[in-house]
């Protein structure tokens, strides 16, 4: 169960780093950027069935688990996993945070802490 809970949540990731990807271009074409700080889902044009949505100040401990939001405080995305127990984080709420960078031109999604989930 927590092999398919990774792979669920890695394959997100790719998802919307190619939909990142695919607006960065459009949005060099157009001789704009990405907004800074945004929403990756909002971004990418699309959220998985578990997304949340925006929160401010979400209390992780209250929040359900195997769930996505977007922490409107530190401009992050945020995995709540269900299964922990081969998740190894600096995060003392266990929990995954990911943020939009520009590397050149364009933008992807990157965790802001370490972790491993094996």
């Amino acid at each position: 169960m927590e092999l398919a809970e990774r792979t669920a949540m890695e394959v997100t990731v790719m998802n919307v780093n190619s939909a990142l990807a695919v607006r960065s271009a459009h949005a060099m074409l157009a001789g704009k950027g990405v907004p800074a700080g945004a929403n990756p889902f909002e971004l990418a044009g699309s959220a998985p069935p578990n997304f949340l949505g925006a929160l401010a100040s979400p209390d992780l401990e209250a929040v359900e688990r195997r769930s996505w939001l977007f922490d409107t405080d530190s401009k992050e995305l945020v995995y709540v996993p269900r299964f922990r127990r081969d998740l190894a984080t600096k995060n003392p709420h266990q929990v995954l945070r990911f943020r939009t960078v520009t590397d050149g031109k364009i933008t992807k999604l990157v965790p802001t802490t370490t972790y491993s989930w094996e």
